[in-house]
């Protein structure tokens, strides 16, 4: 990519001049002084925009530099100073070209129709309609060439582009990617029989500065606390996080708020309930989706480890689970009656203790429970598909387009860890790649379509507007 990008951007922003030089000079009728009075005005005018976009690309690298271990903005300012490369300045010529490409084709338009309105009389807009069907080859192209600048403008998004390193992540961890933080949650496997693959995917919660739980959905979880008798608590949120903080008064009640949620939520999803043997307190389960584990075995440590570190390390409820290599069956033995009775009715529980909750973590240096549930931030589903008749896993990416910039989150494929190396990327400008896309191909239907209706109407109305 850095040997393709250094040999194609110049000759790209070179011909994105010339874009914009070329609609405004006539083809050996040009004096220096016509080229003058054609060429200086739209380059002045699009300078207005270029100094925008620059000082906005200086204040992002800085502050991107800031963030990396520099004290201010000064700092980061001259760390970006002496790193300054090629790509910076190819995006302050591709901002510049474009604005001048765009603008030398409004004034085009508007002096054409300036023209035209002088002889003929009638509205601008009229004139600048009626011109443009006359002449479909030369203000078709324009169309196409504002196409054209837009879709650079896209392109030189990645100047401004924003990227996490690589960071391994187990459920409740986050990381924060540009202006957005994101939080792991969940982690789902199935297999998918009709495609031949099996699946892994990764639920993220993003969240943006400011963003934090609503307050309704706070007085929900309290609701179900306070009916649930685990009282006296205190919830807690905080800016930019899908987290509520859950401290109790007592260790106990928050273990068993945490059992309620897996052995409702998470339990039933991925194993079924073969038998009972209340004398020893004991249940035996198979795995629910037991073509999975069929197909791709190592999938039965990964969900194990999970069970046991979730009822291994609860101080009420605690339970033992017990299982056979190469064997889809296994037990979890809870200390007594109690613990055992209070998992039973958990396990048939028709509906989850907490609606709509996606994790729920222990944070040992905060002493409290974290909650986190689908009211808040925007979930992101990146995946890893393992094929039967394949060989190498593949990634899937998941994409959170938004009018300004999208958002890309991937994992690394290793579908036997309890945790997943993220990969997340910010791209802004994106949209304007799609629309200048959409403009271009617009631009030529326009020159394909056969426009005598409209050019006939076009010419009545601006016939009448001038009789007026």
């Amino acid at each position: 990519e850095p040997w393709f990008n250094g040999i194609m951007v110049p000759f790209g922003v070179l011909l994105l001049l010339l874009t914009a030089v070329g609609p405004l000079i006539a083809w050996r009728r040009t004096t220096l002084k016509s080229f003058k009075n054609v060429f200086v005005p739209p380059l002045l005018l699009s300078t207005v925009p270029m100094f925008v976009g620059t000082i906005g690309l200086v204040v992002f690298r800085s502050y991107s530099f800031a963030g990396q271990g520099s004290a201010s903005f000064s700092d980061g300012y001259s760390a970006w100073a002496t790193t300054l490369g090629a790509g910076d300045i190819y995006a302050f010529f591709s901002i510049w070209f474009s604005s001048f490409v765009i603008v030398g084709v409004a004034v085009e338009f508007w002096r054409g129709g300036r023209v035209r309105q002088r002889s003929k009389g009638g509205s601008l807009l009229g004139n600048i309609a009626t011109l443009t069907l006359k002449a479909k080859r030369r203000y078709g192209g324009y169309i196409i060439h504002i196409g054209v600048a837009m879709v650079f403008l896209g392109f030189t998004g990645a100047a401004f582009k924003d990227q996490a390193p690589e960071t391994p992540m187990h459920l409740g961890d986050s990381v924060q990617c540009g202006n957005y933080k994101l939080t792991y949650v969940k982690m789902t496997d199935q297999y998918m029989e009709s495609d031949g693959y099996v699946s892994t995917s990764a639920v993220l919660v993003a969240t943006q500065p400011g963003e934090t739980v609503p307050a309704s959905e706070v007085d929900r979880i309290a609701q179900i606390l306070n009916d649930g008798e685990y009282a006296p608590f205190h919830i807690e949120t905080k800016a930019n996080s899908a987290k509520l903080m859950v401290r109790f008064a007592d260790r106990e009640n928050r273990d068993r708020v945490r059992e309620a949620f897996y052995l409702t939520t998470i339990m039933p999803e991925r194993f079924t309930l073969s038998r009972e043997e209340p004398a020893l307190n004991r249940m035996w389960f198979t795995f629910k989706d037991a073509k999975m584990i069929r197909v791709f075995p190592p999938l039965i440590h990964k969900q194990m480890g999970e069970l046991r570190r979730v009822l291994g390390g609860l101080t009420a409820g605690r339970a033992t689970v017990k299982s056979t290599p190469g064997k889809s069956l296994f037990s979890i033995t809870w200390q007594d009656s109690d613990d055992y009775d209070i998992a039973r009715d958990w396990l048939r529980a028709e509906e989850p203790f907490i609606a709509g909750a996606l994790l729920t973590r222990i944070n040992p240096t905060e002493d409290a429970l974290e909650i986190v549930t689908e009211s808040t931030g925007y979930l992101l589903n990146p995946e890893v598909r393992r094929y039967i008749k394949g060989g190498n896993p593949t990634t899937e990416v998941d994409i959170w387009s938004r009018p300004h910039e999208d958002v890309y989150v991937a994992m690394r494929p290793d579908l036997t860890q309890p945790f997943v190396q993220l990969i997340a990327v910010i791209n802004p400008m994106i949209l304007l790649l799609w629309l200048g896309t959409v403009v271009m191909f617009l631009g030529g239907v326009f020159l394909l379509f056969p426009t005598d209706i409209f050019l006939a109407r076009a010419q009545r109305s601006t016939t009448g507007n001038a009789a007026e």
